[in-house]
């Protein structure tokens, strides 16, 4: 093949092999839809952290020592109730059935308690069962042991159970470790007596509910966006085969997500979002293909050389705007989280897909379907379905092309407000948000803070040569008092849980200057307890802070004020670990990030267009507009109140894809107009608008139909995101269509015949 001439090569390969074209797609089809059946959903901290991070690493040392999360059993009824011969005698078989378990580090419930009690009796010559009455009171009414009891105990109505796995369980043994303790309180062997209820609530089975959520959500939104997105083409795109299209991208989806089943790329929370993103992006190139055969069929009046035409002359174009998409979407890898990575790299293969099967698939099907009608009648129904449009796409253009400095002056001071507006945008990371407000999960959640007065633990490891000395205690109370103090004005902290809390709650509040003194503090709690603070080696301990409900980005700020105030001692280190810590490392790195990601996004893209124009001001003039879009789109979310989260993190990326890849198609179509018909920048712009903007103003309403879907969503993070995609296509369109044409044509008629070519 004659690589000098590939598009005309390539035009003709597809006119004259169509059946087996049609054939190979068939094949490849059925051979990737099975793919997806292979599908699966990934939802643990390895899709938002990269393993080998310093705050992976140390959470993975910390639950090695101490476990992982802990998991709440919750029995709503009095003390009284619960602590009953039979009831209790339920709990023990329970702790004992997941103590046996592999997958449990350790259990502290009333039982752990009274079991402890009981044989301090015995030593003291008192024969009493853990479940004896005597005994129970005793413990209740004694202070050393009610101290031991209390945490157990959040109120007169609730009594808890208090569950740690083990700290290398993946997120589905983790998830069915809280499944089978379920299992086990609805065996009616089990059933508690005078207990009104019994739940089993973990941070596992949330982030579960996220993604299971979404994942439904997103599968009903995009039945529906598809279904809106149809009407738009039928009333929008009046060509044949309208909804050819939609249907390439759906095989394009389809031929995606079966290879990411094949490989083994798992489906994330920000993965999910793949989906109506690919569609809305990749049905642009059958839409221009579609329309510039429509164009060709009504000016040659023969189905194959239309179909030559239409490969011949967008090929080139359609490649380079695909080229430049893909090099967008490539610079998501250099995200620090995983999940973002992927996304980048699934809707490349997507986009390229895209690309692929409008080039070979849609003009196969519709040359083998149009070239035995009469081409007369095609041209008709091309000419009667696209005049009007055309003719009102020409009206615009032309009176924006007459006022170019205005409209420039006006989009660049838009875009510095925006860019201004950039920097007061919340970011706004709340995990209940992401749940349907229904959740029964999300009603325990609350329910267990209501009962607690805190939501969870931000956790740190602590190092040092003995974290039991007084040195370090005294360390380490001065300093979490401090804390507890510096945040006292948002009642944050609700709770310290650390070695130096149960000495210093032994002795008023003191640390002893006496090791033997902080020794006998230690031996005298119950030794589940220390097993959770203390390593066994005495080396590291855990510092947690129980606090109160707030955004991620709040926790992430609270995080970053204790470590800069922690000032340990030589010797000592101190690190956050734990998914709160994680979880907040984690939203940084995806929103914090997003101007670096956009900067050289723009810069790959500008130096690829700068190689393929060979024209500094072709490629500069691509971007500007791209870059005005990108402060626009802060400027309306700021006005409309819409935070940033953990998907519109990359809503630049998919902003600098839409506009360069609109702006590179009207640009190419203007340059074949000058270059083949000669015509003056002004006419060549006017057409390149009114026949190749036809398409882009189809493409922009069928993305906008499935991007505004989205908004219907009962999922705060989907609904922001399809506000921030439904702003961002149509800036885009404007900027492509109001902002850029004036720019070049003015350009062009006043300036770049006084230099040299290369600019």
């Amino acid at each position: 093949m004659d690589l000098t001439n590939m598009p005309g090569n390539l035009a003709i390969f597809v006119e004259r092999r169509s059946i087996l074209l049609i054939i190979i797609g068939v094949i490849i089809t059925a051979l990737l839809a099975p793919g997806v059946l292979f599908l699966e959903t990934e939802t643990g901290f390895d899709t938002m952290l990269r393993p080998g991070s310093v705050i992976f690493d140390d959470s993975k040392e910390y639950e090695e020592q101490f476990g992982a999360e802990t998991t709440i059993v919750l029995i709503k009824a009095s003390v009284e109730d619960v602590f009953t011969s039979e009831n209790l005698k339920i709990i023990q078989e329970f702790e004992q059935q997941f103590l046996a378990d592999e997958r449990i580090q350790s259990i502290i419930s009333p039982v752990t308690v009274l079991e402890l009690a009981s044989l301090e009796a015995i030593k003291q010559g008192a024969n009493l069962e853990f479940d004896d009455p005597l005994l129970i009171k005793g413990v209740l009414e004694d202070d050393r042991s009610r101290e031991q009891m209390d945490p157990l105990l959040p109120d007169d109505n609730h009594v808890m159970v208090s569950v740690r796995p083990v700290g290398d369980l993946s997120f589905e043994d983790s998830l069915q470790v809280v499944l089978d303790m379920e299992e086990f309180f609805r065996d009616p062997e089990h059933q508690l007596e005078n207990v009104n209820d019994t739940r089993v609530i973990g941070e596992v089975e949330m982030i579960e509910e996220i993604s299971k959520s979404i994942s439904d959500n997103l599968t009903w939104l995009l039945g529906l966006s598809m279904g809106v997105m149809a009407v738009i083409l039928i009333l929008m795109f009046r060509v044949r085969w309208n909804l050819l299209s939609l249907f390439m991208v759906g095989i394009a989806a389809l031929w995606t997500f079966g290879m990411m089943g094949y490989i083994g790329v798992d489906l994330s929370m920000t993965s999910m979002a793949v989906l109506p993103v690919l569609i809305g992006i990749g049905i642009d190139y059958s839409i221009q293909f579609h329309n510039r055969y429509q164009e060709e069929v009504l000016r040659r009046k023969s189905v194959r050389k239309s179909i030559i035409a239409s490969v011949t002359y967008m090929f080139p174009t359609v490649a380079i705007a695909l080229v430049a998409t893909v090099i967008g979407f490539i610079t998501l890898f250099i995200s620090e989280v995983p999940m973002v990575q992927d996304f980048g790299k699934i809707l490349a293969v997507g986009v390229i897909t895209s690309f692929f099967i409008a080039l070979f698939l849609l003009h196969s099907i519709v040359h083998t379907v149009d070239k035995r009608l009469p081409a007369q009648k095609l041209g008709e129904t091309s000419r009667s379905a696209t005049l009007l449009f055309e003719r009102l796409l020409s009206t615009g253009a032309r009176i924006s092309l007459k006022y170019p400095i205005p409209i420039l002056l006006i989009a660049v001071l838009l875009g510095i407000a925006g860019g201004i507006a950039d920097r007061w945008l919340p970011s706004k990371v709340d995990h209940e948000e992401m749940m349907p407000q229904n959740s029964d999960t999300l009603k325990d959640i609350r329910y267990l803070r209501d009962i607690t007065g805190y939501e969870g633990e931000l956790r740190f490891m602590v190092k040092a040569e003995d974290v039991t000395s007084p040195d370090f205690l005294k360390w380490m109370k001065v300093f979490q008092d401090q804390m507890v103090i510096d945040f006292s004005d948002r009642t944050a902290i609700a709770m310290v849980y650390s070695p130096a809390s149960i000495v210093g709650g032994k002795h008023d509040g003191i640390i002893p200057d006496e090791q033997s003194e902080i020794d006998a503090s230690f031996e005298n709690t119950l030794g589940v307890y220390v097993d959770q603070l203390i390593s066994s080696d005495k080396m590291i301990a855990s510092l947690s802070f129980g606090i109160m409900h707030m955004p991620v980005e709040d926790i992430q700020e609270m995080k970053e004020h204790i470590m800069k105030n922690a000032n340990p001692p030589d010797g000592v280190n101190i690190a956050p670990v734990g998914n709160m810590a994680m979880g907040a490392a984690a939203v940084e790195a995806m929103v914090g990030k997003r101007v670096l990601m956009n900067g050289l996004c723009m810069a790959a893209i500008f130096v690829i267009l700068l190689m393929v124009y060979r024209r500094f001001t072709r490629a500069l003039f691509t971007m500007i507009p791209v870059g005005i879009v990108i402060g626009w789109t802060s400027l309306c979310l700021y006005l409309v109140d819409v935070p940033l989260n953990t998907m519109s993190a990359v809503l630049g990326v998919l902003v600098i894809g839409i506009g360069t890849e609109f702006i590179v198609l009207l640009l190419g179509r203007y340059e074949e107009e000058r270059k083949h018909r000669d015509e003056t920048p002004h006419d060549a712009m006017v057409i390149a608008i009114s026949k190749t903007g036809r398409a882009i103003v189809t493409t922009a309403l069928t993305t906008l139909g499935g991007f505004g879907v989205l908004i219907v969503s009962n999922f705060v993070m989907v609904r922001d995101f399809g506000i921030a995609t439904t702003f961002s296509v149509v800036l885009c369109l404007i900027s492509s269509m109001v902002v850029m044409p004036p720019l070049v044509v003015w350009w062009d008629t006043r300036i770049a015949h006084r230099l040299p070519d290369n600019l």
